[in-house]
């Protein structure tokens, strides 16, 4: 510590310390001039009003945007679409009626600044700052959660997370809601004026499918991709991120939790899939237990919840979404009093309808004991106290609306 105080003082009595910040702030100064000499030279090129481009926070293929491409797709709507990736790597997936940019470059800049349409899931940045907009542009904002427990308030997330919200709220055209719940949301964080759509989330039409080729396409190719055998009945377990990063959480005991299902569910054949959100750090032992797979990488969760059989988390929003499906959800929350100062919830985990584990014994019983008459009961009063209105026909009302705004009908 002694040495460490030492080469600090040494550093701002010969000027190396001021150095760095000065030349820190110049540089941050610099780009930000910079950033905005592009942005008005782009300015002053036309908005194009059949280009549509679309933005996840995911920096990938997916939630309710994907859902929303793939309807334009279907009805071989008139119309230009831009897909935002952080890898280009990964643009040979897209039909070839869709460009693909790289997230923050130039080309994204080029293709944002004429685009008429601008399809986000989160609050929207460029290299850290707001997204600008132009006069004529609307940004119909999806966000990426629907009956989630977790607030997300000024108290409680990133500072420089909430302010980017608040400006890139005051310019969004339109919401899309699934729920009188999510209007709450909405309203009480960073679109208090922006017209709210209650159209239901484009991304849980897959979960109303009755295409069982579709469900069994993206099982077979999910087996193949990881190797997975014998067409088993699927776990799947995807806690969300802590902010403070603590990692002992996720202690669940994956050879009582098989036991437990094969027990109560009358089955042999199961297989656990792990998505978390900082997998290179807990599963290193996880992974030596047989019919535990990563799926981390796995880049649509709807797709996985589609293929789910039982479903288990702490306090993601996925499970909300898994819910329409009428099939046996589970809350593992070992740290329950923590996150809920950490964090926030809306409503009390235990008005919901998953039963509450807080250790692996109690997670045991409740799978052991899981009453499903019960909580079928409780899962219809929770939706509709909440307002839920999805019904799978939500990526064709959002796209109805996009016809309208492009001027296609």
């Amino acid at each position: 510590m002694n040495a460490l105080k030492k080469k600090i003082l040494n550093a701002i009595v010969e000027g190396r310390l001021l150095s760095k910040i000065l030349n820190y702030i110049f540089i941050v100064f610099f780009l930000n001039i910079l950033r905005n000499i592009i942005w008005c030279f782009l300015l002053i090129k036309n908005i194009d009003n059949k280009k549509i481009i679309f933005i996840t926070f995911q920096g990938s293929y997916t939630c309710n945007p994907k859902y929303i491409t793939n309807e334009l797709l279907k009805e071989n709507i008139n119309c230009k679409i831009i897909w935002s990736l952080s890898n280009k790597k990964s643009d040979d997936q897209f039909a070839k009626q869709i460009k693909t940019v790289k997230i923050n470059s130039l080309s994204f800049l080029k293709e944002y600044a004429n685009s008429k349409i601008i399809v986000m899931n989160s609050i929207g940045y460029y290299n850290g700052y707001p997204l600008p907009k132009r006069k004529k542009q609307i940004i119909i904002q999806t966000w990426h959660g629907s009956l989630g427990i977790k607030k997300f308030t000024g108290e409680n997330i990133r500072k420089h997370w909430f302010n980017t919200g608040i400006k890139n709220g005051l310019k969004t055209s339109y919401c899309i809601s699934n729920s009188d719940f999510e209007d709450m949301v909405y309203r009480t964080t960073f679109w208090p004026n922006s017209e709210i759509l209650k159209y239901g989330h484009p991304r849980n039409d897959i979960l109303f499918s009755s295409n069982q080729y579709d469900l069994n396409k993206i099982k077979n190719e999910l087996l193949s991709k990881y190797k997975i055998n014998n067409n088993p009945k699927i776990i799947l377990y995807a806690p969300t991120f802590r902010d403070i990063r603590n990692l002992n959480c996720y202690n669940l005991d994956y050879i009582k939790l098989l036991d437990a299902v094969k027990k109560r569910f009358r089955n042999e054949n199961w297989v656990i899939l792990l998505k978390f959100h900082e997998s290179e750090k807990i599963l290193s032992k996880i992974l030596t237990i047989n019919n535990v797979i990563d799926v981390s990488d796995y880049p649509d969760i709807q797709e996985l919840i589609s293929i789910t059989d039982i479903a288990i988390t702490d306090y993601s929003s996925w499970i909300y979404d898994f819910m329409l499906m009428e099939k046996p959800g589970f809350i593992y929350a070992s740290d329950i009093n923590d996150y809920n100062t950490e964090r926030g919830f809306y409503y009390s985990l235990e008005s919901t309808p998953f039963p509450i584990a807080s250790d692996n014994d109690q997670l045991y019983d409740n799978i052991i004991n899981f009453n499903e008459k019960h909580y079928h009961e409780k899962r219809k009063i929770f939706l509709k106290e909440k307002g839920c209105i999805d019904d799978g026909n939500a990526s064709k009302r959002v796209v109805n609306k996009i016809k309208e705004l492009i001027g296609d009908l």
